[in-house]
């Protein structure tokens, strides 16, 4: 099985009518059948950073609620225990995009020491970012074909917001798991991943969500006494909710301007509110995931 979900219905490029019933039927399966099971084999954590005004300002002043939750997880990662772990931490990220985190990443870190992005399509943005920084490279790949394009210095693998998008999800991870077998470094996987509450928010989007049974699928191939995997929830019933309101609600159901860029100011004071009554709660059904795998590792540092 190459996939984590019952289907490989895609939405990104548009469905009939029908087929959007279908694909918002078929992921309510996915997401609801045994959610938890294996869930004992998962250690599973709550993301509650200490958060500082400054923190803030990292954020792009639209971002939705989860994009805030992922970018202040990409922050307040322990970046000098991994360059410790790792030694030079060279990156390699599936889903790039127009490459924005290759440029966070090295902020955040205070400096990676490669970066090489991968995507289905090109970006106009990858010819500019190699120019600024000239151990940074792009390439368009699928990302059922990536084992072949993986410099062999890479030791620090990460997507955001893109396994949702892979068809064959677990085809992906095994491609990791063969590189890591074969080169045997010290390496690290973080993952970043819609959980089953986008399906509401999300609507159509990418082909599907993730939960504690469907997660146990990817971090079963990683289960040797050379690896330790560590689940994150991120954000919860609060950021929910204003994404609904201020996005979900206005641009997919009443088709309308999405409220972030009619109402900034209001939108940017509830959203600060809103992680941070997240953070502080208890609350156990998170907007987000991120995955920690770490192989062949000399400390556990996570």
């Amino acid at each position: 099985m190459n996939s984590t979900s019952f289907h490989q219905l895609e939405s990104d490029r548009g469905l009939s009518k029908n087929k959007k019933i279908f694909w918002l039927l078929l992921n309510f399966l996915n997401n609801n059948w045994f959610p938890n099971k294996n869930i004992d084999h998962l250690n599973i954590k709550r993301f509650c950073p200490k958060l500082h005004e400054k923190d803030w300002e990292v954020l792009h002043p639209k971002g939705s609620p989860a994009r805030a939750f992922c970018d202040f997880f990409w922050l307040h990662l322990d970046w000098e225990a991994i360059r410790t772990e790792l030694g030079d931490i060279c990156v390699f990220d599936t889903g790039c995009g127009a490459g924005g985190y290759s440029l966070k990443l090295n902020e955040f870190s205070k400096g990676i020491n490669s970066y090489f992005g991968v995507d289905i399509k090109p970006n106009q943005n990858w010819e500019q970012i190699t120019k600024m920084y000239k151990t940074f490279r792009f390439q368009c790949q699928t990302s059922n074909e990536i084992y072949g394009s993986i410099p062999k210095d890479t030791n620090f693998f990460i997507t955001q917001s893109a396994i949702e998008h892979f068809k064959n999800d677990l085809l992906y991870f095994k491609q990791l798991k063969t590189f890591i077998d074969d080169s045997q470094k010290n390496t690290i996987q973080i993952h970043l991943f819609p959980s089953s509450a986008c399906l509401k928010l999300y609507l159509w989007h990418g082909v599907r969500q993730y939960t504690h049974r469907t997660i146990y699928k990817i971090t079963s191939i990683f289960d040797s006494h050379n690896d330790y995997s560590i689940l994150y929830k991120l954000g919860g019933a609060y950021s929910s909710r204003l994404h609904f309101q201020y996005i979900t609600k206005p641009a997919r159901i009443m088709k309308q301007k999405d409220w972030r860029f009619v109402k900034n100011d209001e939108y940017r004071r509830l959203l600060k509110e809103a992680v941070e009554k997240d953070i502080q709660s208890a609350d156990s059904k998170p907007l987000f995931y991120a995955l920690i795998i770490h192989s062949n590792y000399k400390n556990k540092i996570f």
